[in-house]
């Protein structure tokens, strides 16, 4: 073997080898935004159980909403505790759906999940009806029966390439009497 056919058997091998390491590539690129729709899911799915969890369980009964908005809940929780009040909101302009309760009259919020584009909340009527004003307020009896919940993921927040994905549950507090009314 001679020095002109060494350096082309290292031409053809280096050529072969790009090749295959172009399908290679190619795969773990297809594989990178499975493990990102993945995190983003199993964010949500967290999300989206502490939230039932939290205003299912969380109001003290059908007097204890104290304010019902597209954008945020409020209401007295059970049973009650140090703080008088805990909202749910996210802010304008914010990619935070936080968790705010009230103690010796200041709020303090902590994030309950980051990379939020969208959260609303619709609530709705014991006849399934749709409830544009809700009944809410301290002593009073809200008509809220049900709360459609809606929370879009984006990563990475505000990417012109980002991902996103869209939960939406419907929440039936618990402690409501679920009486005729």
């Amino acid at each position: 073997m001679n020095l002109i056919e060494l350096v082309l058997v290292i031409v053809i091998v280096g050529v072969l080898a790009g090749a295959v390491m172009l399908h290679v590539i190619g795969g773990i690129d297809g594989w990178n935004p499975v493990q990102i729709r993945e995190g983003i899911f199993a964010e949500g799915r967290r999300a989206m159980d502490r939230l039932d969890r939290e205003i299912g369980w969380g109001i003290g009964g059908d007097r204890n909403v104290l304010a019902a908005t597209a954008s945020a809940l409020q209401f007295i929780p059970t049973p009650p505790a140090s703080y008088p009040d805990v909202t749910f909101s996210k802010a304008a302009g914010s990619s935070d759906v936080r968790r705010w309760v009230t103690a010796g009259g200041s709020p303090t919020g902590s994030t309950l999940i980051a990379n939020v584009s969208d959260f609303s909340l619709t609530y709705y009527g014991m006849a399934g009806n749709l409830l544009a004003a809700p009944i809410v307020g301290t002593g009073q009896d809200t008509d809220i029966w049900a709360i459609d919940l809606t929370l879009t993921l984006q990563v990475p927040f505000g990417s012109p390439n980002a991902k996103t994905m869209t939960f939406k549950q419907m929440i039936y507090p618990r402690n409501f009497l679920r009486e005729n009314k």
